[in-house]
């Protein structure tokens, strides 16, 4: 059953649609989280099926050194659970935390930030939705008025008090669709969106599911910086729609057509209808913009060139081969200066056995001459057999 009341004689379109708007997306909003983490739902399982999971791989990971994954990273690791945790399961942290952040703080800054426009003295803006409200039934009674004027045939094609009533009563719903109406939409996309918060937030537990996570945050940002962009150039349009509003009603009791103010307030509102639209897509790029940190560089690896086209690069090593690796490495270095070193003492010994002595002593073979051998040859034979 539901506990918003409904509509409020009096009161106005305006404020009427806003009131029910509000009341049913903070109401549904509430009721569809409890509903999602509470005992009857399927989630609460799942999240410790995920939560399971996600420890196993990490202390895996820890373990056998896989990844970039550091025992100093445990503390952020498990503040990251906590959080995931208190959001997905608890209604009040999820309220103060995300609800009320995407809600009502962006009014809270439309508010400061319209603040000098409330104080300028326009009557409209001191109550922004009452102002609106009274804008809205203004302009309708100004059309009216000025179809009265325009008589029992008019020809909106030709101008005059017709085509001023046709152009207000098109102003009158432009004036609601951009202000009341985006306010609506905004609303709703932000109650749906808080609604199934959780599902998106036990995503950020993996690497390959926090962009889904990324997305919801973009979309929740930009449904809730719509609101602050309304409400700020409703402010200003309500300032600078004041006087024409004031002349129309003068008018209107005078029983003169005064299509000139009417011409002018039709304008305004159109401008700042467009206005809105503008707004709505520099917010949504805005939120766009919103990226999750990426993870940190391997840690004390030399920058690789680019692999050529249609070659599949090599996976990262782990810890523990680049800790074998290492202590090859080492081990092959120390068996080469060994050998080196013996090498090197092997040569000296050699060399110290061929040098002659420092005594002066004949090598072996010195003795040996040619000459001499030639000479007693030829003597030999010389001599008279």
């Amino acid at each position: 059953m539901s506990g918003c009341p409904g509509p409020v004689e009096g009161f106005g379109v305006v404020r009427n649609a806003l009131g029910a708007v509000d009341c049913h997306v903070q109401l549904y909003s509430e009721a569809g989280y409890r509903a999602l983490t509470g005992p009857q739902s399927f989630f609460p399982a799942a999240l410790t099926g995920l939560l399971t999971i996600y420890v196993a791989v990490l202390g895996y990971r820890l373990m056998f050194g896989i990844g970039q994954s550091r025992l100093s990273d445990a503390p952020v690791i498990a503040l990251k659970i906590g959080v995931i945790l208190s959001l997905a399961l608890n209604w009040t942290t999820f309220q103060t935390l995300v609800f009320d952040l995407s809600l009502k703080a962006p009014l809270e800054v439309a508010r400061l930030v319209a603040a000098p426009a409330v104080h300028s003295g326009a009557a409209l803006v001191a109550d922004p939705v009452a102002g609106l409200q009274v804008a809205y039934d203004q302009l309708g009674l100004d059309a009216t008025g000025l179809a009265k004027l325009a008589g029992p045939d008019p020809q909106a094609v030709k101008g005059g008090a017709a085509a001023a009533a046709e152009g207000l009563w098109k102003a009158q719903g432009a004036l609601f669709m951009s202000t009341a109406g985006l306010l609506a939409i905004a609303t709703i996309a932000v109650g749906v969106l808080v609604a199934v918060g959780p599902l998106f937030i036990a995503l950020f537990l993996f690497e390959s599911t926090r962009g889904v996570f990324a997305g919801w945050v973009r979309a929740t940002l930009a449904a809730a910086l719509a609101p602050l962009v309304c409400w700020i150039s409703t402010t200003v349009l309500l300032v600078v729609l004041e006087p024409s509003l004031v002349s129309l009603a003068r008018s209107r009791e005078a029983g003169v057509a005064d299509t000139d103010a009417a011409t002018l307030a039709s304008a305004l509102i159109f401008i700042f209808a467009f206005a809105q639209t503008a707004l709505s897509v520099a917010v949504g790029v805005v939120a766009g913009g919103f990226r999750l940190p990426s993870p940190r560089p391997a840690r004390a690896t030399a920058p690789a060139s680019e692999p050529p086209r249609g070659s599949v690069a090599a996976p990262t090593p782990s810890r523990a081969d680049r800790l074998a690796l290492q202590l090859q490495r080492n081990a092959l270095q120390t068996r080469s200066a060994v050998t080196t070193g013996v090498l090197g003492a092997d040569r000296a010994g050699a060399a110290a056995t061929v040098a002659p002595t420092p005594g002066g002593g004949a090598r072996l073979g010195a003795d040996y001459r040619r000459d001499a051998f030639l000479d007693r040859f030829r003597s030999a034979d010389r001599s008279p057999t």
